[in-house]
């Protein structure tokens, strides 16, 4: 591994937070403020966008392109791209102050911004590769958002062999048979709706994810050609082959909604790798693959079926660039030497093109020995610690360690003063290392062995602290200064400092210098304005203060709302500001809410400044389908109706200087984190009914300030706060299934698998488990789930009668013993990798005499020790980090 490559880039890292904290590195933040302004020159060259017209847009890489464009009604609307390269787009005002931006309409390469555009305003968009390194065409579009959405339809029953799968129908037919295909399509307005129908003689399995689809893969170019369809419903030609349909469903404004029909040809192939069954209709799958300690090992692709060929593929890039391996054609695949992150493809096909595709996924980095180390001090989920030492002082360094076994473990320490290598400490061999009379900031890491081939890094950084520091001088606050002016009139900001030789320099929000004293003198406007003073010590270190001018029509404006309870009708009065609205430890349900924006004098704001706009999720009826604004009802009246969740956002121009947070109180979850500008706050299927809530608004921060740190996850609401991950809303239905099966005695293997909580083994027989498999169910995408990190994972061990506690095993391998009439006395489960950060593993067992024992959680013991006792059943079940579990959580593990 390359040390020092990767230790720069941790130091990167930690260099970015102390710009965020005292502004060390300036120019980081100036060019990270460019990309949300743009000058006269650019609007001046702007192409005006036509209204439902596509523009074919031709762009070299890091160039740019901009349009503009007038509303002449109020509305949200949508900029859309369509192609294969992936696009980035950014909205600006009329004064070049950027608003939004987008990457992903959600189907990977294309963009999609949606926002409420003002009748008479000009608008701006820029327009711009993602990757510096492309080039080439695509579409763009704009137009009004109608809400249009399209699905197919009559495809639900098992004997259709069908499912739905990232934007397809799947579907088999006989050979030379026929299939009706139907789509349904919903809009707010319907009128005008048109059907458009392609043919293509190949189909992909994994729509959606550019380099990881059959013909990315193998090479295959999927080109669709029009048909004379233009209806909703058509039957298809003789199928003879892999074939896909797809129709584009267009409304009157040009939005387009697409659902594909992938049909293969029914045959018996099946495929599989290590004894994990793939499935005739589930035709994709990731296999991660553990290395030796050389890098060796060998990847396996079974199967059955008439006539099968096995194409193996390498991903020469990482990013699914994939090179044929011409001679590779058998089932199974050596691979010497190999790298951590590797990633190979097999193609499994039979006579009638029907393929499966598996991706081996390598790793020579597992950490069998679940080893950790970390800081002393810190928490056991950091590597790495930050030390503010006074000049001339000594500092002592401590590494903490955790594993299954730690008695091998040694330690290298290295000083990092030198740029061009690190530098071994000599006899620095234990977990303490103490430097005396620092006089400079330094950094040094301790590489950590665990003895089975997992190192860790624990990074300590050293900053030379003098003492010096900065504020705002003349304010109640010492930083985040808020200042109220109106328009035109002049401000003074003043900063100040202990450090008689520090130096002072003043810039704009758009990084235009201002001045080097220690004050500045700037002119409100209409909106925000925003300052930086860049106070530099003569230490070395420096600090970065910040001040907003606002103009006082945005000073106190504040959020009120009211709900309807229970058998207790309508709140009798509004609540505001963070307050309580509804009902707490009484089981009251809320069935309608009232929210709108006040001024200062407590009156309802002025239309002209924005509105806040909210729906809500109602029992049987789902989501509102538009939003409610500005004191109007959101739920029933009358009708007894639980509401389950919320989301509520700011619209016009308060949107620009207040952000809205809000939480809920729910049946069982109780108070849930707060959620922001349109996130969702509640549940989902699980029936649970609001019984409170808390609205407040918050002035906007500084783009390098904020309550929470995202935690790289597309579901939304999830924030990482105190090293603890929360979230605002919890959907039952997003939690994959662990599916799981057991050899019983005298029965054998369970021919299906059961899922979720559902009973494995059996009751009342007194029959022994032997043996356990257990994985997620394979239909979850886990690659999508965990953006792009895939490397999911269960491990699991058994207790067995004579021999005792066995090695952890992971994803569908075989725990306990075959053939041998041993009975399974007790059972560990536990998640690894980002599962593990998201969800708990419950599971219970039924031990003979004893019953159903309590539910363990995330590795605890179930079962029974020293009593001889068998396991008759399991049940597993996985639920969000932290929320109730399946049932009671006592008296899981019976011993003598």
């Amino acid at each position: 591994m390359n040390l020092k490559i990767k230790k720069k880039t941790r130091l990167f890292s930690l260099l970015l937070t102390f710009t965020i904290l005292t502004g060390i590195f300036s120019g980081l933040s100036f060019k990270m403020q460019n990309v949300y302004a743009i000058g006269s020159n650019q609007m001046n060259d702007a192409t005006e966008l036509t209204l439902g017209e596509k523009q074919k847009i031709s762009i070299d890489a890091d160039e740019y392109k901009y349009f503009c464009f007038i509303p002449s009604v109020n509305a949200t609307y949508n900029f859309t791209s369509f192609g294969n390269l992936d696009t980035y787009v950014y909205l600006y005002d009329s004064e070049g102050k950027g608003l939004e931006d987008n990457d992903d309409d959600g189907n990977g390469n294309n963009f999609c911004i949606s926002y409420s555009l003002e009748t008479g305003k000009k608008y701006y968009f820029r327009v711009e590769l993602y990757d510096s390194g492309e080039n080439g065409q695509f579409d763009v579009i704009l137009t009004i958002d109608n809400n249009l959405s399209a699905t197919y339809k009559g495809y639900d029953s098992q004997d259709d062999f069908s499912y739905f799968y990232n934007s397809s129908c799947i579907l088999s037919s006989p050979y030379n048979g026929q299939k009706k295909l139907e789509v349904v399509a919903t809009a707010d307005e319907m009128d005008g709706i048109k059907y458009e129908w392609y043919k293509s003689d190949y189909y992909s399995n994994l729509r959606g994810y550019n380099g990881y689809s059959y013909e990315s893969i193998a090479g295959i170019e999927i080109n669709y050609t029009k048909i004379d369809k233009k209806t909703a419903t058509i039957t298809t030609d003789n199928i003879t082959k892999d074939t896909s349909y797809k129709c584009i469903v267009i409304d009157k404004y040009g939005n387009e909604a697409t659902v594909c029909f992938d049909i293969c040809i029914e045959s018996n192939l099946s495929a599989w790798t290590d004894n994990e069954i793939i499935g005739n209709y589930s035709n994709i799958y990731f296999k991660e693959v553990y290395a030796d300690s050389e890098g060796n090992c060998t990847l396996t692709a079974e199967s059955s079926g008439d006539d099968i060929t096995y194409e193996w593929y390498f991903d020469t890039s990482g990013y699914g660039e994939w090179s044929v391996l011409k001679k590779a054609k058998s089932k199974t695949l050596t691979i010497r030497d190999a790298c951590d992150g590797e990633s190979y493809a097999c193609i499994v096909k039979d006579k009638y093109n029907n393929y499966f595709v598996i991706y081996y996924y390598i790793t020579t980095t597992y950490n069998m020995n679940n080893f950790n180390a970390w800081p002393e001090g810190e928490e056991n989920t950091d590597n790495e610690k930050i030390i503010n030492i006074k000049p001339d002082t000594s500092a002592t360094f401590e590494v903490s360690i955790s594993g299954d076994d730690t008695s091998k473990v040694t330690y290298e320490w290295y000083d990092c003063s030198n740029d061009i290598e690190d530098e071994k400490i000599d006899g620095a061999s234990s977990n303490k290392y103490t430097i005396d009379k620092i006089s400079s900031s330094k950094y040094y890491y301790c590489k950590v062995f665990d003895g089975y081939d997992t190192t860790k890094y624990v990074f300590f950084y050293v900053i030379l602290d003098s003492g010096y520091d900065a504020w705002a001088d003349g304010y109640s606050t010492k930083d985040n200064v808020k200042i109220y002016a109106n328009t035109n009139d002049k401000v003074t900001l003043k900063a100040a400092s202990n450090d008689e030789n520090a130096s002072y320099s003043w810039y704009t929000d758009e990084s235009d210098k201002l001045g080097s004293s220690d004050k500045c003198i700037v002119t409100a406007g209409d909106g925000v304005k925003k300052y930086r003073c860049y106070v530099s010590f003569s230490d070395g270190n420096s600090k970065v203060i910040y001040y907003y001018v606002i103009n006082k029509k945005y000073e106190c404006v504040s959020v009120a709302y009211k709900t309807q309870i229970q058998s207790s009708s309508w709140e009798k009065s509004y609540v505001k500001n963070g307050q309580t609205s509804g009902t707490i430890g009484k089981r009251k349900r809320l069935e309608a809410i009232q929210i709108m924006l006040t001024d200062k004098n407590g009156k309802k704001l002025d239309s002209s400044l924005g509105s806040i706009n909210y729906r809500t999720h109602i029992q049987s009826k789902g989501w509102e389908k538009s939003y409610i604004k500005d004191g109007d009802i959101s739920g029933t009246v009358g009708k007894g109706l639980r509401l389950e969740a919320i989301q509520i956002v700011l619209d016009g121009e308060i949107s620009s200087y207040y952000d809205v947070n809000y939480r809920v109180h729910t049946e069982k979850f109780g108070w849930l984190e707060w959620a922001q500008n349109g996130q969702r706050a509640g549940t989902a299927g699980y029936g649970y009914r609001l019984e409170a809530i808390q609205i407040k608004l918050a002035e906007k921060k500084d783009e390098f300030f904020s309550d929470y740190t995202s935690y790289g996850y597309p579901i939304k609401e999830f924030k990482l706060i105190d090293n603890k991950l929360v979230s605002s809303y919890y959907d039952k239905n997003s939690i994959p299934n662990v599916i799981y099966k057991v050899q019983v005695q005298s029965i054998g293997w369970e021919k299906n698998y059961v899922s979720s909580g559902e009973t494995s083994g059996t009751v009342g027989k007194s029959k022994r488990l032997e043996a356990i498999k257990i994985c997620f169910d394979n239909k979850f995408d886990f690659k999508s789930y965990f953006y792009g990190n895939y490397a999911k994972g269960l491990n699991y061990r058994t207790h067995i009668q004579k021999y005792g506690w066995q090695k952890f095993v992971t994803d569908n391998e075989l725990s306990g013993t075959v053939g041998k009439s041993l009975r399974l006395e007790a059972i560990q489960i536990k998640l690894r990798g980002p599962a593990a950060d998201i969800f708990d593993v419950y599971y219970r067992v039924q031990a003979e005499k004893f019953g159903w024992l309590g539910w363990a959680k995330n590795g605890q013991s179930a079962g029974t020790a020293g009593y001889g006792y068998r396991l008759e059943a399991i049940q597993i079940q996985l639920v969000y980090k932290d929320t109730p579990a399946p049932g009671t959580i006592t008296g899981t593990f019976k011993s003598k």
